[in-house]
């Protein structure tokens, strides 16, 4: 599964790289090879100088759908981990639309 990082406010790191990284494909378990790809989308918010000034967005494509999730959190890291709940939340309602259209 290819996994595209998009900034636009600045350069990342290979360090978040293979955070986020790491953390999308913990989720490819729950899935059973159903993912496509994923495109991680991370933005600091220069407007803001305290506070949650992070943003993390994902976007899985799957065989039959899209699972997408976005947070804030004071680093990188933080909104990264805040994200990984929501997917895995939209993961189980997509296994269980799965499972009600088998029977």
């Amino acid at each position: 599964m290819e996994i595209t990082f998009y900034s636009k406010t600045n350069t990342l790191s290979d360090e978040i790289k293979d955070y986020a990284s790491n953390k999308i494909h913990h989720l490819e378990k729950y899935l059973h090879h159903a993912m496509m790809g994923a495109r991680i989308e991370l933005e600091e918010k220069t407007a803001e100088h305290s506070g949650e000034k992070y943003r993390a967005e994902a976007t899985i494509d799957l065989a039959k759908g899209l699972l997408r999730a976005e947070a804030n959190g004071r680093t990188f890291q933080e909104a990264i981990d805040l994200i990984i709940p929501k997917l895995k939340s939209q993961i189980e309602r997509y296994k269980t639309k799965k499972r009600g259209i088998r029977e």
